[in-house]
This record gives C-alpha cells, structure tokens and sequence, in this order.
C-alpha cells in the first residue's frame, strides 16, 4: 500500500518522499493509537494517509511542499451480521480505467 501511495503521490506531481520512512511513522502511530482499539476481536484500526500540496500560492503548478496526514481510528465489524461470501463474475476482455489514464492510482478528489 506505501508504494502505490508513493506512485499516486508522484502521478499526481506532489513532492516526493521516503516510502519507507513513511512506513516507521505509520508503525510508530499505530504502537501510540493501540490503546484506543477496543479489545474485541472484531474491531481493528483503520489507518487512512493522505498526501495533500500546501504551497503558498494558488495557480496551475505541482507543488514544492507538502504534507503527509495520517488519519487513524478504531472501527468496528463492517457486516454487523458476518460476512456472507458471495459469487462473482470476472470479466476479462475489458479494462476498468483508460490507457494512460488513474485507474490504477488512488487518487481522490
């Protein structure tokens, strides 16, 4: 998840930085926050990072800072009556973002 967090952040012209270094603090905030998960087996930390430009000026241009926040916060069972698998189709023939496109990035907006 680092890397393509680190590849949508340079798809996206923001400034680059270390993924691994990302990783440590990631780690680090998650041995601070351990405490605030409930110890159910059914809850875990929800971890979200997002890679935002905070130049000083407003304009058409790629960013020279930036900063990297780190949202964090127990969550409780997505399926509050159990998971159910379900089936699935998969189709092969056709691709689900465009040729140079960011189907393959995260990138929100």
């Amino acid at each position: 998840n680092a890397l393509r967090f680190k590849r949508s952040s340079v798809r996206l012209t923001l400034p680059d930085f270390d993924g691994q270094e990302l990783i440590n603090l990631i780690v680090n905030l998650v041995k601070v926050d351990e405490k605030w998960i409930p110890p159910i087996s059914e809850y875990s930390l929800y971890i979200r990072p997002f890679h935002l430009g905070v130049s000083e000026t407003l304009g058409v241009h790629s960013p020279e800072k930036s900063k990297i926040i780190i949202a964090a916060g127990p969550v409780g069972a997505y399926y509050s009556q159990g998971f159910k698998p379900i089936s699935l189709y998969c189709e092969t023939d056709t691709i689900r973002s465009a040729p140079k496109g960011t189907g393959h990035y995260k990138i929100g907006g």
